[in-house]
């Protein structure tokens, strides 16, 4: 017996549709959710390489550090006298008994002092040419200031001079023309164009002879920006305000020890420094 079967294609219902439509959507949405995912996994890994190579950085940098340390830093002579001075500062600091009581008092601490006292190392180690140095701080005091001037001793090699040697070093002496002059023991600065010019801090010098003992005259190369009378005040021998021609007695006087004491900013007057103030000392001048 046969039997035959047809087969009937159904129609697909309203509700089938719906579910197809569905599963596209859902699958877009799986798509979707999968590239958030990857973006966010992607800004993962980015911060995490970037924190590892800013962690790098900082660690090579440390280790750098370290190592520097540990190594032989080759110091100039100037450098060397600079440690020197600050080794005597802190020194000084520790021990301010010793320091120099009155005006015009110097002290001074050996290398070999500030050595033991661990305030510096021993000046074999600043250096690798083997060249032996000695050396000392001077330290005195300036009117209340004090001045702290290392003298490092090299043989051959490196000597520490003063400002003046360096001035006559720098500038021969002539007998015409502009430059520096012999007088008498000390060395004048003459001409009209001569390079004799010096800055402390912030203000501009020039230098008008050097002593015989090596100290060194300066006068302010702009001066101040007003005028002020030399003596304005009674004069019993002229019998009015013609003022008294003896700088001892004077205004000007009175008034270069107030610039130099307690100074007014606004009026231009802070010419020195505290700085300054420690490299100056009192000088006996004939008016």
């Amino acid at each position: 017996m046969n039997t035959n079967f047809n087969l009937v294609k159904k129609p697909k219902k309203e509700d089938e549709e719906i579910d197809e439509e569905e599963d596209i959507e859902l699958d877009e949405d799986d798509d979707s959710s999968k590239k958030s995912s990857n973006s966010s996994d992607m800004k993962r890994r980015m911060l995490l390489i970037m924190g590892v190579i800013v962690a790098g950085t900082i660690i090579l940098l440390l280790v750098l550090y370290i190592a520097s340390l540990f190594m032989n830093h080759e110091y100039s002579y100037d450098d060397m006298e600079e440690v020197m001075k600050e080794a005597a500062i802190s020194y000084f600091q520790d021990y301010p008994e010793y320091l120099p009581k009155n005006n015009g008092d110097i002290v001074q601490v050996d290398v070999a002092n500030l050595v033991a006292a661990e305030k510096m190392k021993d000046l074999s180690t600043y250096r690798s040419d083997e060249v032996a140095c000695t050396g000392n701080v001077q330290v005195e005091n300036v009117d209340g200031e004090y001045l702290y001037i290392p003298y490092l001793n090299c043989g051959d090699a490196y000597n520490t001079i003063s400002f003046g040697e360096k001035i006559l070093a720098d500038n021969p002496t002539t007998t015409s023309g502009d430059g520096l002059y012999s007088n008498g023991g000390s060395s004048v600065f003459r001409g009209e164009s001569i390079h004799n010019y010096v800055k402390l801090d912030n203000s501009l010098w020039r230098i008008v002879k050097v002593n015989s003992d090596k100290s060194v005259v300066l006068i302010h190369a702009t001066g101040l920006e007003y005028y002020k009378p030399w003596d304005d005040r009674y004069n019993e021998e002229k019998l009015y305000e013609s003022g008294i021609n003896t700088y001892n007695v004077s205004r000007m006087k009175d008034y270069l020890q107030k610039i130099y004491a307690k100074p007014d900013k606004d009026e231009g007057e802070d010419i020195l420094s505290d700085s300054d103030k420690g490299k100056i000392t009192s000088y006996d001048l004939c008016a």
